[in-house]
């Protein structure tokens, strides 16, 4: 398992999904509900974000430098990282009605309609 940073310290918490970005970066979301960037080549944790209140269960990279979360919550996060900028940041929470076990279909539901 990795570790997350939580409020100063350290939990324990495994890594439910991952995703490999072109530029050397690895996205993971935890079993907590955390969203991580990961800096391969210099294997440290870049940055963190609490963006679900479950199980994370799908990273999917997309088109123009944009990532969508989804996870056991009806929740689907995009975080895009803008031109120039060294980091990502989260820019769109959906939440949808759907049963979390079609966390794919939330993230393309999302992208359809919002």
């Amino acid at each position: 398992p990795l570790y997350c940073a939580v409020s100063g310290g350290r939990v324990e918490a495994a890594v439910e999904a991952i995703c490999y970005l072109p530029d050397d970066t690895v996205v993971t979301g935890d079993f907590i509900g955390y969203t991580q960037f990961w800096d391969v080549r210099t294997q440290t944790l870049l940055s963190s974000f609490h963006t679900h209140t479950a199980c994370i269960q799908t990273i999917l990279a997309g088109p123009d430098q944009t990532l969508f979360v989804a996870g056991m919550d009806p929740k689907v996060v995009r975080f895009l990282k803008y031109p120039g900028a060294d980091t990502w940041s989260p820019s769109l929470r959906c939440v949808c009605s759907t049963l979390s076990q079609w966390a794919p279909c939330l993230i393309l539901r999302c992208l359809l309609f919002s």
